[in-house]
């Protein structure tokens, strides 16, 4: 059994990251809490999950995720953040270079 990774949410809540996707709690029901993909309403995605609440590891998943996956779109964030950062650096350098 696969267990998923939680991280917190911006405005409250778990986030559930499994098999690179990202899920918001549903609700919880007896042995068992229920996910909807976070793509749900931007996407149309029908996928969920179900975690056993006594293990922690996923019980079941349903449908397949009409998106590709968030890490992609975390990768491609990070690149920009990355090149902005670099961009700044550089501007930085040459300012301090005139200057001498």
């Amino acid at each position: 059994m696969d267990v998923p990774t939680y991280r917190p949410a911006k405005q409250g809540g778990m986030i559930l990251s499994y098999k690179m996707y990202d899920y918001s709690k549903h609700k919880a029901e007896g042995k068992r809490t229920y996910y909807r993909c976070r793509e749900k309403t931007r996407f149309k995605c029908v996928a969920t999950l179900a975690v056993d609440n006594e293990s922690g590891a996923v019980a079941r998943t349903t449908g397949e995720h009409s998106h590709d996956s968030s890490l992609l779109e975390k990768e491609v964030k990070l690149g920009h953040q990355v090149l902005a950062q670099t961009k700044t650096l550089l501007k930085s350098k040459k300012a301090l270079l005139r200057r001498k």
